[in-house]
């Protein structure tokens, strides 16, 4: 009995391990994906497709609107298309812009990884120096603009090859997923 308590206790400690470490390992005051920090406005937080940036783009991860694979419509994606009704040309299309952006955004992606890291470590010291954590802060957010631009020149690029039918179903579909964000 004394040896199953025992496993038991080491099994929660490492469990609790893991999740302080991927806790630690978000950086300081970041949601989910890039670019969800404070500054950027009403209307910036989860978007239509549950990404950042207000609206129909999720945070163009490997594939089209955060399908798994790059090129391809999968899950959340493939069920806005075909909610939008979305035909083979614009699917077409909008994988191409996806990965567009994607590409266009790997780098600094890295990068804002790394200065967020270069942050935290500068937090973490027992005298921190105000103007030097204020500037990296300020390396982390241009960085974050940059991405955030890029991601929403792609929304745009995605909503002017919808029509008319299609940006109104965007609009209900807004409306109505903005509705459940607001009951918490």
């Amino acid at each position: 009995m004394t040896n199953i308590r025992s496993m038991v206790r080491i099994l929660v400690l490492v469990a609790a391990g893991a999740t302080a470490g991927v806790a630690f390992a978000q950086g300081p005051g970041y949601g989910p994906g890039q670019g969800s920090g404070p500054g950027y406005g009403p209307g910036m937080g989860h978007g239509m497709m549950g990404g950042y940036g207000s609206g129909l783009v999720h945070n163009m991860g490997p594939g089209m609107m955060q399908g798994p694979g790059a090129g391809t419509m999968r899950g959340h994606g493939e069920r806005m298309a075909r909610a939008l009704g979305l035909s083979e040309d614009q699917r077409a299309t909008v994988r191409q812009i996806m990965e567009d952006t994607r590409r266009k955004n790997w780098d600094a992606l890295g990068q804002i990884r790394s200065e967020r890291f270069k942050l935290r470590e500068m937090l973490r010291g027992d005298k921190v120096d105000p103007d030097a954590a204020v500037e990296q802060k300020r390396k982390v957010d241009d960085l974050q603009r940059q991405v955030m631009r890029s991601r929403l020149e792609a929304r745009n690029q995605v909503l002017a090859l919808l029509t008319p039918e299609q940006r109104e179903r965007v609009s209900a579909l807004r409306q109505r997923h903005g509705s459940r964000d607001r009951r918490g």
